[in-house]
This record gives C-alpha cells, sequence and structure tokens, in this order.
C-alpha cells in the first residue's frame, strides 16, 4: 500500500485530500495524496484551498461583553451605601458623686466615731439579722431641669436628644441604637462585596460559553474537511473580496476575507438557495473583513449565497446577493 495504483483508487486518493490538509493520514496515505497532487492540477488546487480553510482552525474566537453588562453593572453600584468611617464608642462622664458623708461625732469618752453613710442603696440591718436595701427615691426635676436625687444632690445630663448608644441619665447605654448604624454599614459592605464577586463571575462564564462554542465549531470543521463528499468551490464577491466553501451531502461551510464593510447596522447574512427558494443559514460577524459561518441544513445540490442585510438579519434575501457558490 505505498501507491496509489496499487492500493488506491482516484477517487479514494482524493478523499484523503481533507485528512491530509488536517496532518490526519499515514504514512502510506500520504504517499498516496502527495502522487496525486503531484500529477492532478486541480487535486493539488483542490488541496491548497483546503489547507487554507484548515488553517482557520486555530483562529481565536474573541468577542466583547455585552455593552448591558457594564452599564447594569455601575447601575448597580449606584444603589449601594457609601460606607463611612466606622465610629468608636465615646467616652461618657461619669456624674460626680456628692460628699454625703457626715461630719465624725464625739463620743462621751471623747473617741470619734466613724462618720455615718447616707447612701441610699446601702442595706440596713433588721431585728432577724437580714440586710434590706431601701427603695430609691425617683430623681426630680431641679427648676433648671436636670435631675436631682434623693440626696438633693444634682445629676449632670448625660444624654442628648439624637444621639444613639448614649448613656442614658440612670447610666444605661442603649446598645440597640449603637448595634443598628453599625449593622447598617456591614450590609452595605456585604453588597458591595457580592456586586464585585458577580462581575468577574459573569465574564468568565461567558468565557467559558465561547471557549466552548469555538471547540464545537472546530470539531464540526474537521469532520466536514474529512468527509468523503466535500468538495472545495471558491469565487469572488462583489464590491470585493474572495468566498470559500465546502460543500457536502448534509452541510457546509463559508468563509470569505477582504470584504468590505457592510455599513452601519447592516450585516452580512448567509443563505441556503435550493429550488424552493432561500433560507437563512444565519447572520455572519464580520471580523474586519472576514466571516465564517456553518450550515448545518444543507442537502447535496444546494447552494449557498451571501446579501447585506439589516444587523439582526433578514427572513428572506432583501438585496442581490454577492457571491453564489454551488457545485453546479
Amino acid at each position: 500500500m505505498t501507491t496509489e495504483s496499487s492500493s488506491f483508487s482516484g477517487d479514494d486518493v482524493r478523499s484523503l485530500l481533507g485528512a491530509y490538509a488536517l496532518d490526519a493520514v499515514d504514512a502510506d496515505e500520504r504517499a498516496a495524496v502527495e502522487h496525486l497532487v503531484a500529477t492532478d492540477p486541480s487535486a493539488a488546487a483542490e488541496l491548497a484551498q483546503l489547507t487554507a480553510v484548515a488553517a482557520t482552525l486555530g483562529d481565536a474566537v474573541a468577542g466583547e461583553p455585552p455593552a448591558a453588562l457594564r452599564a447594569s453593572v455601575l447601575s448597580a453600584i449606584t444603589g449601594v451605601p457609601q460606607v463611612g468611617p466606622l465610629a468608636g464608642p465615646q467616652p461618657v462622664p461619669s456624674p460626680a458623686q456628692p460628699d454625703t458623708a457626715t461630719p465624725p461625732e464625739s463620743t462621751p469618752d471623747g473617741l470619734s466615731a466613724p462618720p455615718a453613710q447616707t447612701d441610699p442603696t446601702a442595706a440596713s440591718a433588721t431585728p432577724g439579722g437580714l440586710s434590706v436595701t431601701p427603695a430609691t427615691t425617683p430623681a426630680e426635676s431641679a427648676p433648671d431641669g436636670s435631675q436631682t436625687s434623693a440626696t438633693g444632690a444634682v445629676a449632670p445630663d448625660v444624654s442628648s436628644p439624637g444621639d444613639p448608644g448614649a448613656t442614658t441619665g440612670t447610666g444605661v447605654t442603649n446598645l440597640a441604637d449603637r448595634r443598628r448604624p453599625s449593622r447598617t454599614r456591614w450590609l452595605a459592605v456585604a453588597a458591595a462585596l457580592v456586586v464585585g464577586a458577580a462581575v468577574p463571575t459573569a465574564l468568565a462564564v461567558q468565557q467559558a460559553q465561547r471557549a466552548n462554542e469555538a471547540e464545537q465549531q472546530q470539531q464540526a470543521l474537521a469532520d466536514l474537511l474529512t468527509d468523503p463528499s466535500a468538495v472545495v468551490v471558491h469565487g469572488d464577491v462583489t464590491g470585493g473580496g474572495t468566498a470559500t466553501a465546502v460543500l457536502t451531502d448534509d452541510r457546509a461551510l463559508f468563509s470569505a476575507t477582504g470584504l468590505p464593510d457592510p455599513g452601519d447596522d447592516k450585516a452580512y447574512q448567509l443563505w441556503v438557495v435550493d429550488t424552493d427558494g432561500a433560507a437563512s443559514a444565519g447572520v455572519m460577524a464580520d471580523d474586519a473583513g472576514s466571516v465564517r459561518q456553518l450550515a448545518d441544513d444543507f442537502s447535496a445540490g444546494d447552494a449557498l449565497a451571501i446579501t447585506v442585510e439589516p444587523a439582526g438579519g433578514s427572513t428572506q434575501p432583501t438585496t442581490d446577493p454577492l457571491v453564489v457558490l454551488s457545485t453546479t
């Protein structure tokens, strides 16, 4: 199986042209193909076209994130409250303690007795030996609005309206009021972190989807090039550029280079044309004058054509075809 005549017919060797372009043949098949293209100019031209198409398998599929993504992210950020500096607890002055000690009393022996304490909260002894805590007398209002204790001492007013978490006149701090602004700040921080994490996550998902689509297209292209029924045709595009198509019995690949800009709000659209009319094979993304599109709904005898249509595409061609490629 070293030559075309010994093991391969002419059609067998020609069916290997696509595999040869992909470097997917063994040594014997390679020798047979090289013998064919050396003696058959049409086979050599077909191999050159297949090789050019196969070279596009390595092209990176680039794409810009949708414009709506950036706008939605910026809009979400404007709704997140800005986090200010966290204020620490403010020191609260201690109320002045009145001097309630009574001067020492003299005893009959001339000694001084310990001063008696008048602390209203001090426990008093009962005949049973139990300690009884006297009830605290409610604070009274002084003429100037300050609070006075049962002993007549004026207690300073250490609370102010609108000061959450301030110490009240009884010396008790309202922790619930202090927690509320702190909790709001932490919720704002958490919301900002969620928005920030969502942006790279969305971009990563889009990149993974594009990579998966590119891999599927490359595999479909490789399968198409190795299809025994594959035929390569090419033609000039009206207005500039060249087009090449790989046509098989059940699908086709169209590619073109050197195309002019289709114009504002316009795009190139691919059509599969048969005896019943034209069916859309998709709007093609223009990459600096190059386009490429797989047509799965294709049958033997059909043709491929492109037209310039509105950016969203049309259900039927609205302009004359710029090129038509077929095997007939």
